[in-house]
C-alpha cells in the first residue's frame, strides 16, 4: 500500500508539473503576441519567472497526491478534458483575434492552457466524484485520446520532412580574370570558425588566387552575413569569454590577410546577426555590437580592409555601388526584431526605399542576416517530434523572434514587400544565413527578390528539406561566390565541403592531413547565372572615372544618386519562373539543349501517402527541347509585354507577319481558392506542392487531338528562352526559362485574317455583352460542347471563362460566335493522395486523369451554364457519337506521340490506353453533361424595374424556362429547354426595390436568378 501511495505520489507530481509546464508554453506564447519573444530555445531552460508555474504544479502534484490520492484519474481526467476543449476553440479564437500566420496556434496553445488549468482547478472543487469504473472508463479514454492526438501530432508533421532531392545544378564555367571585373564571396554563420577549420583554408586560397589574377584594389571582397562571434557576440574585456570570442573574430578578418588580398586591399563587410547581439536586445545587445566595431576599428588600424555596415545601432540600410550595374544594401534584421515603436520601423523602411529607388538602372542586392525565405529550421518549422514537440509549438505559434513564422518577423518581411513594391522593382538578390545551410531560392510571390541566398554554413551544419522556391541546397559546409562580368553579368557559385570538414581535431600530424584533406574537398557545387549580359563590355576605368579613384569596383554614395527614379514596368509584376538552362550554354548558339522544366517536386513515402504521388516523375526528366530562335519564328519577334503573375508571368511578343506570341513558363505557382481557415503560408507550401500533379508538356497532346475533330486552338511548342540581347529588359526574368510558345488567338495587324482566320476575336466578357444587346449574335453551342467533351477527356479541369476566346462568323443574318479553347495547363494532370480527397470538399471539379472519367457534375462550369442553354439531350448524344468516330486508335496514338521521346518512353502506354478507354466511356459522360447542366437553371436579369421567369411544362419529359424583361409581355431574353418532372407552371418576379425574388418555386430544378452587375461572376 506504501509503495502505491509512492508512486501515485511520484505521478501527481509530475503531473502537475506537465500543468505548469503547458501553463508556462501559454505565457512565452501570449507575451509573444506583445512583442517579447523568445530568442533561442535556451532560453526556455534559463531561470525566469516564466517557469514558476512548473515549480507551483510540482509542488501542488505532490502535495494531492500525498493528501487526495484516490481523486488523481478524476483530476486527470478533468484536466484532459479542459485541454482538449481548449485546443479545439482556441485556433478559432486565436484566428478572430490575432491576424497572422501563427495566430491560430497561438490561440490553441493559450486556450489550451486556461482549458487545462480551469478544469483541473474546477474537478478539485466538486466533491461528489462520480463512480470509479466511470471514471476509470473516461480517464482511459481521455488517456488514450491524448497519445492518440499527440502520435498523430509527431506523424502528420513528418509529412515536412521532404527529402532533400535537389537537381543535378547546370553548371557554368568560371569566367577567365580578363572578363571579369569583381568577386564577392559571402560566408555567414562563421561564429565558430577556427584556425583548424579546412573551410578557412579553401577561402583564403579563393581569395589569394583572385586577388592575384585581378590586380586591382578592392575587386574581391568578403561579406559576412551576420553571427560572427558565438555564442553571444564579443563580450566585454574583463568577460572571461572575450578571449575565445576575440579568436573567433579574427578567424574571420584574417581570411582577408594573405598577401595578395592585403597588397590588392581586399575588403571585408561584416553585418551582425543576433547571436552578435548576444541574443538581447536594448542596452545589453547594444554594448555586443559596440565590441565588435571596436575589434574592427582596431583590424583596420592593423592594415585590413574591414568595416561593420551598418554601424552599430544603425538599422541600415548602408549602400555601396558596385561598378555601373549593381547596388548593394546592408542592413540589421536584428535590430527591428527587437521592441522598436512604429516610427522607427517606418523610418527604416522609409531609407530602404529611398536606396531603391534612387539606385537608378542598376540591379539590387540586399545584404542581410536573417534571410528572406529558408527551407532550414527558421523557415521550415521543425518537425514535431524535436524536443517532444515543444520546439515545434513555440515555433508555430510564433513564440520564436528568430523564426520567419513570428510577428515581429512576419512584420519584418511584409514590410520589405511593402517596400520593394512602392519602388517599383524587386531587387535581383537577397543575401543571408542565420540557418546554418547553403540554400538558392527563387523568390515565392510578386516583387520577391529574384534569387533568395542563404549562405549560413560557415562553421555549423543544419538539415534543409524540400520547400517551394528551393532552387539548389546542400546540409554541408561552405560559401558562395558573386562573379560580377565586365559586360554586366552576374554568376553565382556555391563552394561546398564533406560535413565531416567542418572542424579537424586530433594529434598535430592528424590535424594537418584533415586540413589538407578537406580544404581539396571543398568544390563548386551549384553554378547559375543569375544576370545576363546586358551591355558592351568598357574597362574598369571607365566605369568609375567619374565617381571614384580609377581601378577601384566599389565606391560608397553618401549622398543620393542622381540617376532617375525608374517607373515600374510591366516586367515588375512578373512572378519569375525557375531558370532551368545554365545562361552561359545558351551564348554558345545552340540550337536544341538538354534541360528539364526547372523545378522538381521530390518527397518521401510519408508526404507521398498525404500529398501523392502526382506527376513528380515526369519533372526531373531531362528532355531536348529547341531554343526560341528570335529571329526566325513569325518572321521575328519582339518583346512586347508581360501578362499573368499568378501563377508564373509569361512574356507576349509580336512577330513581323501580324501575329502576337505568347511564352508560358511550365512551371507554375499556385493560387487556387483556399478556405481562410487554412493557415496562408502552410496553404502556399502545400498548393505550390501541388503542382507537380500537371503533366510538362501536356498541351502538345491536346492541341494535337482539337486538330483531329475540328477544334481551333493554339498549338504550344515546347522551347527554352534564350540569353538573347533581344529580350532588353526581360532578359533576366525568361533567359534560361523553359515554357510553350503558341500564337496568340486574337485578330491580326493590318487587313488580313486573324488567328483561325476569324475576323475578330473576343474574350468571355465581351462576349456576354454581345449577347445581351445584340440579339442576331448567337453562339455555336455544339462546337462549344465538342469542346467540353474534348476537356472531360484530357482531364482538364480549369476551364474558367478566361481560357476561352471567341471568333465572329457571318451566317445569313446572324453573328456566329465559335469557342477558341487555350491555356491547357492542366490537361492529364495526375491528383492523388489525401490533400486531393480534401482539397475536392471545396473544390469539386479537382480530377486527375486515369482510364476512368470522373463523374461529370464536378466538371461543369459557370460557362455552361451561360453557353449551352439551347442543346437539347439529342444534341449532346450526337457530339459524342462525332467525337468517338473521329478520334480513333491510330489518332489517339499519334496525338500521343508528339511528346517529347524521354517522356513517351515512361507514359506512353499509361496516356495511349487511358484515351482510349475514355473516349469509350464519353456516351454515359456526355448525356452526364447535360442532366448536370439542365438540372441548374442560371437566369441572369437586365436591371429592370419587372423581371418574370415562367417554366411551364410542354409535355411530361420537358419543361421550357423563360425569361421575359419588363412584364409578363415583355421581350424574351432567355429560353432553353430542359430535363424534368411533370410539374406546373411557375412565374418568378424579381422586385428590385425589396431586393427579392417573390414567388413558389415547385421543380426539380435549382434556380438561381443573377443580375446584370453579378454577371461577371
Amino acid at each position: 500500500m506504501r509503495v502505491a501511495l509512492i508512486g501515485i505520489t511520484g505521478l501527481a507530481t509530475i503531473g502537475g508539473g506537465l500543468v505548469g509546464f503547458v501553463v508556462t508554453l501559454a505565457i512565452f506564447v501570449a507575451k509573444a503576441r506583445y512583442r517579447q519573444f523568445i530568442f533561442a530555445m535556451e532560453d526556455v531552460a534559463k531561470f525566469r519567472w516564466e517557469l514558476l508555474p512548473v515549480l507551483l504544479g510540482l509542488i501542488g502534484g505532490f502535495l494531492l497526491g500525498r493528501k487526495r490520492p484516490r481523486v488523481i484519474p478524476w483530476v486527470t481526467t478533468c484536466g484532459l478534458g479542459g485541454l482538449t476543449l481548449g485546443v479545439a476553440v482556441g485556433p478559432l479564437l486565436g484566428g478572430l483575434i490575432w491576424n497572422d500566420d501563427a495566430g491560430k496556434w497561438a490561440g490553441g496553445v493559450i486556450f489550451g492552457a486556461l482549458g487545462l488549468l480551469a478544469a483541473t482547478l474546477a474537478s478539485l472543487r466538486i466533491r461528489k466524484i462520480p463512480r470509479r469504473p466511470l471514471i476509470t472508463a473516461v480517464f482511459n479514454l481521455a488517456l488514450f485520446l491524448g497519445l492518440a492526438g499527440f502520435a498523430l501530432f509527431g506523424i502528420t508533421n513528418l509529412i515536412n520532412i521532404d527529402p532533400l532531392e535537389v537537381p543535378e545544378s547546370p553548371r557554368i564555367p568560371v569566367p577567365d580574370a580578363a572578363k571579369v571585373d569583381a568577386v564577392l564571396f559571402l560566408l555567414g554563420d562563421g561564429g565558430e570558425l577556427t584556425d583548424k577549420s579546412p573551410l578557412g583554408r579553401a577561402l583564403t586560397a579563393d581569395i589569394e588566387r583572385w586577388s592575384a589574377a585581378l590586380k586591382r584594389d578592392s575587386a574581391v571582397s568578403v561579406i559576412y552575413p551576420g553571427d560572427v562571434v558565438y555564442p553571444e557576440g564579443v563580450r566585454n574585456h574583463n568577460d572571461p569569454g572575450f578571449p575565445a570570442d576575440s579568436t573567433r573574430l579574427w578567424t574571420q578578418i584574417d581570411l582577408i590577410g594573405g598577401p595578395e588580398a592585403t597588397k590588392h586591399a581586399t575588403v571585408g563587410f561584416f553585418v551582425t546577426g543576433n547571436h552578435d547581439w548576444g541574443n538581447h536586445s536594448g542596452d545589453a545587445g547594444f554594448d555586443r555590437i559596440l565590441n565588435l566595431g571596436e575589434q574592427l576599428r582596431k583590424a583596420r588600424q592593423g592594415g585590413r580592409f574591414v568595416s561593420l555596415l551598418p554601424a552599430a545601432g544603425d538599422p541600415g540600410p548602408a549602400i555601396r555601388d558596385l561598378r555601373r550595374n549593381v547596388r548593394i544594401a546592408f542592413f540589421d534584421t536584428h535590430w527591428f526584431l527587437q521592441e522598436r515603436d512604429r516610427d522607427q520601423k517606418a523610418h527604416f523602411f522609409e531609407r530602404l526605399s529611398a536606396a531603391l529607388k534612387s539606385s537608378g538602372d542598376r540591379e539590387v542586392i540586399l545584404v542581410a542576416h536573417h534571410p528572406y525565405q529558408s527551407a532550414g529550421p527558421h523557415g521550415a518549422i521543425v518537425p514535431g517530434y524535436h524536443t517532444l514537440g515543444i520546439a515545434y509549438v513555440l515555433k508555430e505559434a510564433g513564440a520564436m523572434v528568430q523564426d520567419l513564422n513570428s510577428p515581429a518577423y512576419d512584420e519584418l518581411l511584409a514590410g520589405l514587400r511593402r517596400t520593394f513594391i512602392d519602388a517599383g522593382k524587386p531587387p535581383l538578390i537577397y543575401a543571408g544565413g542565420h540557418d546554418h545551410s547553403l540554400q538558392v531560392l527563387t523568390g515565392a510571390a510578386e516583387f520577391d527578390p529574384r534569387f533568395v541566398l542563404v549562405s549560413g554554413a560557415g562553421s555549423k551544419v543544419s538539415s534543409i528539406q524540400m520547400e517551394p522556391g528551393l532552387v539548389w541546397g546542400g546540409e554541408q559546409p561552405g560559401y558562395m561566390m558573386l562573379v560580377f562580368r565586365k559586360d554586366d553579368g552576374v554568376d553565382l557559385f556555391v563552394v561546398g565541403g564533406d560535413p565531416k570538414y567542418v572542424s579537424c581535431a586530433g594529434t598535430g600530424e592528424e590535424v594537418t592531413k584533415c586540413m589538407s584533406e578537406g580544404a581539396n574537398a571543398f568544390e563548386i557545387v551549384y553554378s547559375a547565372s543569375l544576370l545576363g549580359p546586358a551591355k558592351e563590355p568598357r574597362t574598369i576605368e571607365e566605369v568609375v572615372s567619374d565617381t571614384a579613384a580609377p581601378g577601384t569596383p566599389w565606391w560608397t554614395d553618401e549622398k543620393p544618386v542622381t540617376a532617375s527614379t525608374p517607373t515600374a514596368t510591366a516586367i515588375d509584376t512578373v512572378q519569375p519562373a525557375p531558370v532551368a538552362v545554365p545562361m552561359r550554354a545558351l551564348l554558345e548558339g545552340l540550337d536544341t539543349i538538354t534541360a528539364t522544366p526547372g523545378r522538381t517536386y521530390p518527397a518521401g513515402k510519408i508526404k507521398r501517402l498525404f500529398a501523392g504521388d502526382l506527376n513528380r516523375h515526369l519533372w526531373s526528366v531531362p528532355v531536348t527541347l529547341r531554343v526560341l530562335d528570335l529571329g526566325r519564328v513569325g518572321g521575328g519577334l519582339v518583346p512586347k509585354e508581360t501578362f499573368g503573375g499568378q501563377q508564373t508571368g509569361g512574356l507576349r511578343f509580336t512577330a513581323k507577319n501580324g501575329f502576337e506570341y505568347d511564352f508560358r513558363p511550365i512551371v507554375k505557382h499556385g493560387d487556387p481558392p483556399i478556405p481562410q481557415w487554412i493557415p496562408t503560408r502552410l496553404s502556399r507550401g502545400v498548393v505550390d506542392d501541388q503542382m507537380a500533379a500537371m503533366f510538362p508538356f501536356g498541351g502538345v497532346v491536346t492541341a494535337e487531338l482539337a486538330s483531329a475533330l475540328g477544334i481551333v486552338e493554339p498549338r504550344p511548342v515546347p522551347v527554352v528562352m534564350p540569353n538573347d540581347e533581344r529580350l532588353g529588359e526581360f532578359r533576366a526574368a525568361f533567359a534560361g526559362r523553359v515554357g510553350m510558345l503558341s500564337v496568340k488567338p486574337d485578330e491580326r495587324s493590318g487587313s488580313k485574317a486573324g488567328f483561325g482566320g476569324y475576323t475578330r476575336i473576343i474574350d468571355s466578357d465581351s462576349l456576354a455583352l454581345i449577347l445581351r444587346t445584340d440579339p442576331k449574335s448567337v453562339v455555336d453551342e455544339r462546337a462549344f460542347a465538342r469542346a467540353r467533351m474534348l476537356d472531360g477527356l484530357v482531364g482538364d479541369w480549369d476551364r474558367h471563362s478566361g481560357q476561352w476566346r471567341w471568333g465572329m462568323r457571318s451566317a445569313g443574318d446572324s453573328t456566329v460566335w465559335r469557342v477558341i479553347p487555350k491555356d491547357r495547363d492542366w490537361a492529364f494532370s495526375r491528383i492523388n493522395g489525401l490533400i486531393a480527397v480534401v482539397a475536392r470538399g471545396f473544390m469539386p471539379r479537382y480530377v486527375g486523369f486515369s482510364d476512368r472519367l470522373p463523374p461529370a457534375k464536378r466538371l461543369v462550369l459557370e460557362n455552361d451554364y451561360r453557353r449551352l442553354s439551347h442543346l437539347e439531350r439529342s444534341d449532346f448524344s450526337d457530339v459524342v457519337q462525332d467525337i468517338r468516330a473521329e478520334l480513333t486508335d491510330s489518332v489517339i496514338t499519334a496525338a500521343v506521340d508528339v511528346l517529347p521521346p524521354e517522356y513517351l518512353a515512361k507514359e506512353r502506354e499509361r496516356l495511349v490506353t487511358g484515351l482510349k478507354a475514355r473516349r469509350d466511356q464519353l456516351g454515359e459522360f456526355g448525356d452526364a453533361f447535360y442532366l448536370a447542366v439542365a438540372r441548374t437553371v442560371h437566369i441572369y436579369g437586365y436591371d429592370q424595374r419587372e423581371d418574370v421567369v415562367t417554366f411551364e411544362r410542354i409535355s411530361k419529359e420537358r419543361v421550357r424556362a423563360t425569361l421575359r424583361t419588363g412584364g409578363a409581355d415583355g421581350p424574351i431574353r432567355y429560353q432553353r429547354l430542359l430535363d424534368g418532372r411533370e410539374t406546373s407552371t411557375v412565374k418568378l418576379f424579381i422586385d428590385e426595390t425589396q431586393d427579392q425574388v417573390v414567388g413558389n418555386i415547385d421543380l426539380p430544378f435549382k434556380v438561381e436568378i443573377i443580375r446584370d452587375q453579378d454577371a461577371s461572376k
